[in-house]
């Protein structure tokens, strides 16, 4: 119901500021505001009830028919359909009307929509959210959690915001997450003296090794294998980026392939056994000025990518190759070197990320980040971000990356299974793909 509120609040705004544009005084605009709360305010109330007497007649008939329903999902459907087909009928009567009162003077809409749309998607979840578990979602510690958690695809979705944008893509991320995480805790390992083969580079562990007790690995060790951790993945986005750039080769066929070969090193690595570093655990779980290091981190990283983009040559030059790369070529842009290193940039990311998740899970798994790639693109999908390149934001990807992980803790608290999680994913990426298409249409 909040949503509701907020929506029809919003919309006698948005017919106010219309009005304004067209140049009506203080009383027209104060009209079409009214008009506009009156309207969507008597919409709300009768979608709302029409949409859930129809639900709730089909759970009827569901139950008539003798068949399990699960009523944590029942209710969440009952609220999700009703408000959103409330808030449609809304924006339709909005589509319908607002012409009335445009005039040339009048902004085009659909870029202001398709700006504000990743953000009002953030409210109607959280909204919905906290109205169907309010004891379980409306937590400090809950909230705590989610950002904790979004904190290694958001990292990740950092760097291939600026992939998508130069126009190209990166499917290997999952796979350069599991070798960089495979890298950094063999190096942890190897410097403690666990490693046959390595313990000439070993340093003096903390508690020595006994029977069935491998070493623990000291500071330093855990500090040095951090770092191979994250050059493991500055390699894998160079890589990437050297075989698109000089090979001229597409960038869904290079990372596709490069998927596949880096899974594999992450297997071969330890015969498809983790590394397990049980002390590793400061960079998920620790706090500082009592704040999770983890979330420090994310922060830290979005902020230099957002002025990267913005004040950086070249986050600039990213903004050109992906509009338009010929163009940017015949501008005097070197665009291979600048691809090479978007990819490697975005290699770092996955390799901050991937020792975020080894400290999560305090071992190194060969098997982690399998389907990483969709969560990571459909973030930045949502955010508003082009796959045809030239349009994207750090703001945009970070609402997309809490929207994504705001659905999964909202399913999981209230007993939906993960198979339905998927496929609301599949759907909001189909979703936000299609708007950007029609945009990209109706402008032309």
């Amino acid at each position: 119901m909040i949503v509701l509120v907020i929506t029809c609040l919003i919309m006698a705004g948005w017919f106010g500021n219309r009005a304004h544009q067209a140049g009506r005084n203080v009383w027209g605009c104060a009209l079409w505001a009214f008009v506009g709360l009156g309207l969507n305010g008597l919409l709300m109330l009768l979608v709302r009830y029409v949409a859930r007497l129809v639900v709730l007649t089909l759970c009827a008939w569901l139950m008539r028919e003798k068949r399990e329903l699960d009523s944590g999902l029942v209710v969440s459907i009952l609220h999700v359909a009703s408000d959103g087909l409330a808030i449609g009928a809304m924006l339709l009567a909005g589509r319908a009307i607002l012409p009335r009162v445009q005039t040339p003077r009048a902004a085009p809409i659909g870029p202001i929509v398709r700006q504000i749309l990743p953000f009002a998607s953030l409210i109607f979840v959280l909204a919905e959210l906290s109205d169907l578990t309010p004891e379980t979602f409306m937590t400090w510690a809950n909230f705590i959690n989610v950002f904790s958690r979004s904190s290694v695809n958001g990292i990740i979705a950092l760097g291939m915001t600026a992939v998508i944008i130069s126009g190209g893509i990166d499917l290997s991320v999952g796979s350069a997450l599991a070798l960089a995480g495979m890298v950094g805790a063999w190096t942890m390992l190897a410097l403690a003296g666990s490693d046959p083969d390595c313990t000439r580079w070993a340093v003096h562990s903390v508690i020595p090794a006994g029977p069935g007790r491998p070493p623990t690995p000291t500071a330093l060790a855990m500090t040095i294998g951090t770092l191979a951790g994250i050059l493991a993945g500055t390699v894998c986005g160079f890589v990437n980026g050297s075989l698109i750039a000089k090979l001229k080769l597409p960038p869904f066929i290079v990372t596709l392939g490069t998927m596949s070969a880096l899974r594999g090193i992450a297997y071969v690595m330890n015969d498809g056994e983790p590394y397990n570093v049980a002390q590793f655990k400061y960079l998920d779980e620790g706090t500082f000025l009592k704040v999770r290091v983890c979330i420090l981190i994310f922060a830290a990283v979005a902020i230099l990518a957002a002025l990267f983009l913005r004040y950086v040559r070249l986050g600039r030059y990213t903004y050109a190759i992906g509009s338009n790369r010929e163009a940017a070529f015949h501008a005097g842009i070197n665009v291979d070197r600048c691809l090479i290193w978007i990819y490697t940039l975005t290699g770092v990311a996955i390799g901050i990320a991937a020792m975020i998740q080894t400290s999560r899970t305090v071992s190194a798994q060969p098997t982690a980040g399998i389907s990483l790639e969709l969560d990571v693109i459909a973030a930045v999908v949502i955010g508003g971000a082009s796959l045809s390149g030239g349009r994207g934001t750090i703001l945009g990807t970070i609402i997309g990356t809490l929207l994504i992980s705001f659905l999964r803790n909202g399913c999981t608290l209230l007993g939906i299974s993960t198979n339905v999680q998927l496929i609301v994913i599949g759907a909001i990426i189909v979703a936000a793909v299609s708007v950007d298409q029609l945009a990209r249409a109706r402008a032309e």
